[in-house]
């Protein structure tokens, strides 16, 4: 049986503590008071806005994960005996909690996880390609006759390099990258049919390379303008002596099929493949299409340009599309992909 002398003792050194830890109100939930073997009482209190109040003492009730507030006021919240301060605890609680095991020791922060971007990097960095299923295409007469003439598309991929196939490829890329493919009588129909025009296309394929003078306008938009008269007239049934306008492309409707399955090779020579990085390499990189006209031909000679070691032709396009699992931006709301591109046209005229 208890000492009552002993439980006394006990009784007023932990009211005590109580009363200074009043004085000192601290912003955190207190802590566990010891159970008292004295009966249930009522103590005075002054509360955190001042007034005064009674309240029963039930500390001879609270366990070991209760506590008071620093006003008084009976704390409902869970408090961690190992949380509980010091001068709140009695002899036996000190040893109660003298026996919990200890947290172990936090480790130091290991390497960060790989972000999703960074394992793509990684994993795209080992991908080997496999050998290209078809030759280079080799250079047709007119590409050489321009070269001899160190025009400022010398360099420019010829009009027989084989496009991917069962893609969209965009207006902006194509003028970009490849504007010797508007060489190709259905490519100029489709892009008269959704809006674009000679000088539009001529701007294009000059800003890409920092080439849009009014001299090189005039001469482009002039080869331009002349192949649209004839593969239009040959398409549309136009009689020659009649003054063509590409209002007659139009009202035909928008030619919704972007892909080059039904592209005929303008040139004599076979169609073959064209390395990427003669490709990409003409163009500055900030030139390059980019938001919602970065379709999936960009896309590759993105990835050609960080991995030029892999040596990547046209042929592989297919191969990089399917492991890298690459998607088209979306659609957009009203028309076809030519039409926004339309839309979204402002390149001004040269200055000169």
């Amino acid at each position: 049986m208890t000492d009552p002398a002993y439980a006394e003792r006990e009784h007023k050194a932990q009211e005590a503590r109580f009363e200074e830890w009043i004085k000192d109100p601290r912003d955190q939930t207190n802590t566990a008071v010891p159970p008292l073997p004295v009966p249930t009482r009522c103590v005075g209190f002054i509360g955190r806005d001042g007034q005064e109040g009674v309240e029963v003492d039930t500390r001879a009730e609270l366990g070991p994960h209760q506590g008071y507030y620093p006003g008084g006021n009976d704390a409902e919240e869970v408090v961690e005996m190992e949380n509980v301060p010091e001068l709140f605890l009695s002899d036996h609680q000190r040893a109660e909690r003298a026996e919990i095991p200890s947290s172990p020791p936090s480790q130091p922060p290991g390497r960060p996880e790989p972000t999703p971007a960074l394992l793509n990097f990684v994993q795209a960095a080992f991908l080997k390609p496999p050998p290209s299923t078809q030759p280079t295409a080799r250079m047709p007469l007119y590409a050489t006759m321009r070269n001899l003439e160190d025009f400022y598309s010398a360099a420019r991929p010829p009009a027989n390099v084989q496009p991917p196939l069962n893609v969209d490829l965009g207006l902006v890329e194509i003028c970009t990258f490849m504007p010797d493919w508007l060489l190709v009588p259905e490519l100029l129909v489709r892009l008269m049919r959704n809006g674009a025009d000679a000088s539009m296309l001529a701007k294009i394929e000059l800003s890409a390379i920092n080439k849009l003078t009014q001299p090189n306008l005039n001469k482009r938009r002039g080869s331009h303008d002349a192949r649209m008269e004839k593969h239009g007239k040959a398409c549309f049934g136009v009689p020659e002596n009649q003054v063509w306008n590409n209002a007659y492309a139009q009202a035909a409707g928008p030619e919704n099929d972007l892909t080059a399955n039904s592209w005929t090779n303008p040139t004599s020579e076979a169609w073959g493949s064209w390395k990427l990085e003669s490709i990409y390499s003409i163009v500055p990189k900030e030139n390059w299409p980019k938001g919602k006209d970065r379709l999936l031909f960009t896309q590759c000679l993105e990835y050609a340009a960080m991995f030029p070691g892999k040596d990547l032709d046209t042929a592989h396009i297919p191969w990089i599309v399917e492991k890298l699992r690459l998607g088209q931006p979306a659609l957009p709301a009203s028309g076809n992909r030519d039409q926004a591109a339309v839309k979204r046209f402002g390149i001004a005229d040269p200055s000169e």
